[in-house]
């Protein structure tokens, strides 16, 4: 979140947790902060050479630790985030649903970029809370953390993602359908 809304040289830091920094990235990008990230990555590279393979191979065995949003149950929804592509927030929303993710609850804190007003953030905390607690009390006897997780994506996406969706779309989605049905 704060790669997303700090000054840009700040914006660099979102290289720290790629699997969402793309996404706060893409909200504001900037020349500065890509030129400092590339520049972390060569000297990351001339340390340990070969961290992207270790990295690459580290993602690929975790098996369904990290997903993308858009493998979710209903996912295919979320490319309706595209009608919105021309804003930050339409784009910033895509590149959370095809990015793989973390299923802990932290990795969904850049949805809240989205909201346009107060009421529609304070929406989107209440069914952030709604699904949580409902995730905690279904789940609370079970020890299991990869379960657990698991079964934290589908509440994350139906009280979370649809509603963070409906809230980017809405208004280009009137535009849209104004522009094909003439009045």
């Amino acid at each position: 979140m704060a790669a997303a809304l700090l000054p840009p040289a700040f914006r660099s830091l979102a290289f720290l947790k790629p699997s969402i920094g793309i996404a706060s990235y893409i909200y504001k990008p900037n020349i500065r902060a890509i030129t400092i990230i590339l520049i972390v990555v060569c000297l990351s590279l001339l340390i340990i050479p070969l961290w992207p393979v270790d990295w690459l191979i580290a993602m690929l065995s975790s098996g369904n630790r990290y997903i993308s949003p858009l493998l979710y149950p209903g996912g295919f929804l979320l490319l309706l985030s595209l009608i919105s592509i021309k804003r930050r927030e339409g784009r910033t929303l895509f590149a959370m649903s095809v990015v793989p993710r973390h299923a802990y609850w932290y990795d969904g804190v850049l949805l809240w970029l989205m909201p346009r007003n107060f009421k529609h953030s304070l929406a989107l905390s209440i069914l952030g809370w709604v699904a949580y607690f409902i995730w905690k009390g279904k789940f609370s006897n079970n020890f299991e953390l990869t379960s657990k997780l698991n079964a934290s994506i589908i509440w994350q996406f139906l009280f979370m993602y649809i509603p963070v969706l409906i809230m980017v779309i809405y208004r280009d989605l009137i535009g849209l359908i104004k522009r094909i049905i003439p009045q």
